[in-house]
């Protein structure tokens, strides 16, 4: 048995008659790469058959082959790439998807949707804008795509939204045409992605008002804490384990490239009604 720290290899087998690479191993020693893989029928098939190239990486230490293994294997793996025969996903930390967990994957690679299109599929949609860097006069912080901690996330998306009252009581009262699903859309222009989406709680909407305009949206599944019951503290705050962050399967789908945001608060949300009519979009100017 090597130790951690002696040199350990990486090997891709490649198909001579089309250069595609159809597996990735590692091995303490160039002897696991010319292996025929009998435990493994179909790579054994096409070795014995003489249709594999064997070829090898040295890496310093068992640790740094695992991470280029795995981070190999999963690159290969995606949908509509090459074939892998490998049969699982390697001993290392495979790539993730920016801003959205490796259960979301697929949907990145969804075409874009239109708001009416996201509005219809969601039941009525409101949208935020949740991205990585902030517009004129925002002061909040933006999302990290690297920390998509459920909690992290929703708190972020939640709010705090300057939203119209007028517009929220609308809501309260039940009208047909009020959004089910709070959604934030964070990355570029011509990636825009769902971040989370979660179920509004309509019933929530006293509970969570601050000020006379800015709105936290009051989510399904959101417990307030202990202290705002007894009317002290910030009344907004809430423990967000239990809300559910991929409400519809949305988290992860993209939207077109020409839905932007105005560069002032009033402006960072949009509302799609249940039969993709848009009720609200500021669009901003230079579709940043």
């Amino acid at each position: 048995m090597m130790s951690a720290e002696s040199p350990c290899y990486v090997y891709v087998l490649r198909r001579n008659d089309n250069q595609r690479i159809v597996y990735v191993g590692i091995g303490d020693n160039y002897k696991r790469a010319v292996d025929p893989h009998g435990d493994n029928p179909a790579l054994a098939k096409l070795i014995m058959a003489g249709k594999i190239a064997t070829e090898t990486m040295r890496c310093p230490n068992r640790v740094t082959a695992e991470a280029v293994e795995a981070a190999m294997i999963s690159a290969l793996s995606i949908p509509g790439s090459f074939n892998l025969l490998n049969r699982i996903a390697g001993h290392g930390d495979g790539f993730t998807p920016l801003g959205v967990p490796s259960a979301a994957a697929g949907r990145r690679l969804v075409d874009p949707a239109s708001l009416p299109e996201i509005g219809r599929e969601a039941g009525g949609i409101l949208i935020v804008r949740t991205g990585e860097t902030r517009f004129v006069h925002d002061t909040r912080s933006p999302i990290d795509p690297t920390n998509i901690d459920d909690r992290v996330v929703a708190a972020a998306v939640r709010g705090v939204w300057q939203i119209p009252q007028h517009t929220i009581d609308n809501w309260a009262a039940g009208t047909p045409d009020r959004p089910r699903i709070l959604a934030g859309l964070s990355g570029p222009k011509h990636d825009r992605y769902i971040c989370a989406a979660m179920e509004i709680d309509h019933t929530g909407w006293g509970r969570v008002t601050t000020g006379d305009s800015l709105k936290t949206i009051p989510l399904v599944g959101e417990l307030p804490l202990a202290h705002t019951l007894e009317g002290e503290g910030d009344s907004t705050a809430a423990d967000l384990t239990g809300v559910d962050v991929d409400a519809a399967q949305l988290r992860g789908r993209r939207i077109s490239a020409d839905v932007t945001f105005s560069s002032v608060p009033s402006g960072y949300w949009i509302w799609v009604g249940p039969d993709g009519t848009v009720h609200f979009h500021q669009p901003h100017h230079s579709r940043r």
